[in-house]
Formats: structure tokens, sequence, C-alpha cells
């Protein structure tokens, strides 16, 4: 009898553990598939967001060519040469707008899709900076921005991605000088570390509000203060994912009202190291 009950206690904990462990899978199954169904809904949300503002972004610079060949189409004669050059500005500056606005959306789709590669090649860092630094003063004289570019250390020959590295320096750049204050400065450092580089830029801007500051890098996120300044929301997500594909390290520093730094942190890779 003492030998029935004692397999009888031994059959029921094993009949326990069982059940037990079939709750757990049954668990894990259930939050795995919850799992699944929360990230099909943030994408099928993020599509339904990337849609509505291509959509809105498009329109605004298509109906400016539409409204500019139609005055050129219809008041031809009448038109001065300024006048027709004016036009043709207009076009060319919307088209230019229409295919960034584009070349932004094509990056991140590629990026979501992990279809981002970060190639490295030797680089001239100085240089390259410094031909960044050249593309935008033309932005940063007409709104009389002061941009001072000073580099530390040796950096003529490092490992990099240059079209990652063009749109990290080139979105952070161009956000300093757009969110500045006329008149005001932003410079542009670049620094050797033993085994990082670091690229800072800071403006003396409106800032970035605090509650902002969490989600600065979500796609088509934009913070409350920005106004009328224009922009689609994807820069600084693009920035995150390019400053990812180097492995690096991406820091903010801002304060609404007085300004905003921006610090990247790549690893600092020479030639002679992959080849030794």
């Amino acid at each position: 009898m003492l030998v029935r009950s004692l397999c009888y206690a031994i059959e029921r904990k094993q009949v326990l553990e069982t059940l037990r462990a079939d709750n757990q899978t049954l668990e894990t199954r259930v939050q795995e598939r919850t799992n699944e169904l929360v990230k099909a809904k943030e994408i099928n949300q993020f599509k339904s967001e990337f849609v509505s503002m291509l959509s809105h972004d498009i329109r605004n610079p298509l109906n400016t060519i539409l409204l500019a060949a139609g005055l050129l189409q219809n008041d031809d004669d009448k038109v001065t040469k300024e006048k027709k050059l004016s036009h043709y500005q207009l076009i060319r500056s919307a088209i230019k707008n229409m295919a960034y606005l584009l070349d932004e959306a094509s990056f991140i789709g590629k990026a979501d899709s992990d279809k981002l590669e970060c190639e490295l090649m030797v680089m001239n860092l100085s240089a390259f900076c410094r031909e960044i630094v050249a593309e935008n003063q033309l932005a940063a004289g007409e709104k009389h921005v002061t941009l001072i570019f000073t580099v530390h250390g040796e950096l003529e020959e490092a490992l990099a991605d240059e079209s990652l590295l063009r749109h990290i320096l080139g979105n952070l750049l161009n956000n300093a000088i757009k969110y500045s204050l006329p008149s005001g400065t932003v410079l542009f450092e670049l620094i050797r570390q033993e085994k990082t580089v670091l690229f800072r830029i800071q403006d003396s801007g409106i800032g970035i509000p605090k509650e902002d500051q969490k989600q600065l890098f979500q796609p088509f996120h934009r913070a409350d203060n920005v106004g009328k300044i224009p922009g689609t929301g994807l820069g600084l997500a693009i920035v995150k994912k390019c400053v990812d594909r180097h492995k690096g390290e991406i820091l903010v520093s801002s304060q609404e009202g007085v300004g905003t730094t921006f610090t990247v942190t790549l690893p600092f890779i020479t030639a002679e190291a992959i080849n030794s």
C-alpha cells in the first residue's frame, strides 16, 4: 500500500511538471505571437504615416512646378527675362526638393529592411569634412550664419563608408544651419582620439525641448518648436541608422533657446590595422 501511494505521488508530480512545462511553452508562444502582432501593427502604422507624409510633402513642390510652368506657358510674351529666370529657378528648386525627399524615403526604407551595408574604404577624413563644409557654405551664407571647421589630430587615412558618413555629416550640418538664428555660429570639430574619431557639430539656434529629445531619432518626429521651418522628420532617423551601421554612437545635448550639440563617435580604423 505504501509503495502504491509512493508511485502515485511520483506520477502526480511528473504530471504536474509536464503540465507546468506545457503551460510555460504555451505562454511563450502566446507572447511571441503577441510580439509579432504588435510589430506588424507598428510596421503598418509606419507605412501609413510614411505614405501620408510622402503624399503631403511631394504635393508642395509639385504645385510650385505646375504654377511656374503655367506662368511660363500662358504669359510667355509678357514675362520678362528676369521673371522667366526666376520661374525656372523655382522649378529647379522644387525638383531638387522632390529628389531629396525621395532619396530620404528610399534610404530609410532600405535601412528598415536591413539592406543598408557599411562598406569601409580608405578616406582622408579632414579633406572629406572640408568638402561637406564647402557644400553647406551657400546655405550658411544665405542665413548669415558663420560656419567654423577645426581639426584636431592626424586623420588623412581612416576607414569609413563615404556614403553613410555623407548622410551623417550632411544632415547634422544642414540642421545646425537651418535651426540657427540669423547671424549665428555653427562650430564643426573633427577630433582624433586613440581608438575613436569624434565629429562634433554645435549651433546656437532654437534648441530642442526636453520632451522631444527622447523621440529625436524616430522617423517623422519633429520638435514642437520648429514652427514653419521645413523638414521631413527623416534626417535624424537616417543619421542614427548610419551611425549604427558604423558601430558608433551619437549623443545630443540641447537647451531650448540656447542651442544644440550633436557628437558622433565612430571607431577609428586605419588601413594598417586591417592589413596587420
